[in-house]
């Protein structure tokens, strides 16, 4: 795939670091006898070692993060339950075993019909102050008019902003994999912990990123269940 063909490119970057990485580790072994600041040759050696060997992991090493928040994201997905009535009927959807492949489950349908502000239209108590405006009936209707347009505005704000959270989580994700052994090489360099590229700032981004999306549907779960309890 794309990832692989890039990493493959990225590996020759990343060879080189290791390999300015490792002729450093020889100059401060062969210095190390009458130069005492050149000690920590053999450390650095090992530092090399390692990093060698995670590069060549570093792109399944990376997957395995993102593979293990969508795992997680998927089980709060499948818990969330959304009941709708239409018709006199009330149609729970759940996913279970055998529906995981061919549907899914209407969570946006679900969340509107609990802040739904038409429902405001047909509500006795509403329907009676309109009824005693004495003769101003569009007083209320303007005001609620205007309520469910500014709820309705707010509401498309939320699923725009959380659109471009994804689209940006993925963004992101797709520079980590491309990223990954390179992050990897700064490991038996000073490098490690500078922001850019270093590996202790692109595993922190990469778990950040990753579990936006089990971290979001926790708080969708909750949010659904509240909207179901009978209070």
């Amino acid at each position: 795939d794309w990832s692989s063909d890039v990493c493959s490119s990225d590996l020759d970057l990343t060879n080189i670091v290791l390999i300015i990485a490792l002729i450093i580790a020889a100059i401060k072994v062969m210095f190390s006898g009458f130069m005492p600041s050149a000690t920590g040759g053999k450390k650095l050696v090992a530092m090399v070692i390692v990093a060698a060997l995670f590069v060549n992991f570093s792109m399944f090493l990376g997957k395995v993060v993102i593979d293990a928040s969508h795992i997680l994201a998927y089980a709060f997905y499948n818990q969330i339950q959304i009941t709708e009535t239409g018709d006199g009927l009330s149609e729970t959807f759940v996913r279970n075993e055998n529906a995981r492949s061919s549907s899914a489950i209407p969570v946006s349908e679900g969340i509107l019909n609990k802040i739904n502000p038409q429902t405001l239209l047909t509500d006795p108590d509403f329907l009676r102050v309109v009824q005693n405006t004495g003769g101003k009936e569009w007083i209320p209707l303007f005001v609620l008019y205007c309520f469910m347009v500014a709820i309705q505005v707010i509401i498309i704000g939320i699923f725009i902003s959380i659109g471009l959270l994804f689209l940006g989580r993925t963004i992101a994700l797709m520079f980590g994999l491309i990223a990954a052994p390179l992050a990897f090489a700064t490991l038996a360099t000073p490098l490690k912990n500078t922001k850019i590229i270093g590996f202790s700032n692109w595993i922190k981004d990469l778990t950040k990123n990753a579990f936006m999306v089990p971290v979001f549907l926790f708080f969708l779960y909750l949010t659904v269940q509240i909207g179901r309890a009978h209070v």
